[in-house]
């Protein structure tokens, strides 16, 4: 069973974006980690039009297209979906904003390494530049997530 990553150990944006996640309703540590973590690798395209939909939501109350694009995140069903909705459009503007910029903020700042595929803020990795890492031993992952479970 995988451990959850310690919080310090994510690049400050995906740590900003995991908290933010997890403050919303039916979303644990482990799936607002899951999320972020795919938000950050998704297209910059989806992303944008999910803080679209965050924030259309809170102001213009459109629970259909929140919960469309809240739907298509992993481990989102049609009910949490609509739950997720129906929480933005009661939350403070200040909290949907927060969510919004944190989304927007990770998928524009992390990225993939180079060398290993790890998510990082900068080229090489923290992975790679550590010089206690043995060059010789490789790890290897089904995804980029396995890498800090």
């Amino acid at each position: 069973m995988s451990m959850m990553t310690p919080m310090n150990s994510l690049p400050e944006p995906v740590a900003a974006l995991v908290g933010a996640l997890g403050q919303l309703p039916g979303i644990g540590p482990r799936s607002a980690e899951r999320l972020a973590l795919h938000l950050v690798q998704s297209e910059s395209g989806q992303v944008q039009q999910l803080s679209d939909a965050l924030l259309t939501a809170r102001d213009r109350i459109q629970l259909c297209e929140t919960c469309g694009a809240l739907g298509q995140l992993p481990g989102i069903g049609p009910r949490s979906a609509e739950r997720l909705a129906l929480h933005l459009v009661q939350s403070e503007s200040g909290q949907v904003q927060q969510l919004a910029d944190a989304l927007l903020t990770a998928r524009d700042r992390i990225q993939l390494c180079e060398t290993c595929g790890a998510l990082t803020e900068h080229q090489p990795c923290a992975f790679c530049t550590d010089d206690r890492r043995d060059a010789a031993t490789v790890c290897v992952v089904e995804t980029a997530v396995d890498v800090i479970n």
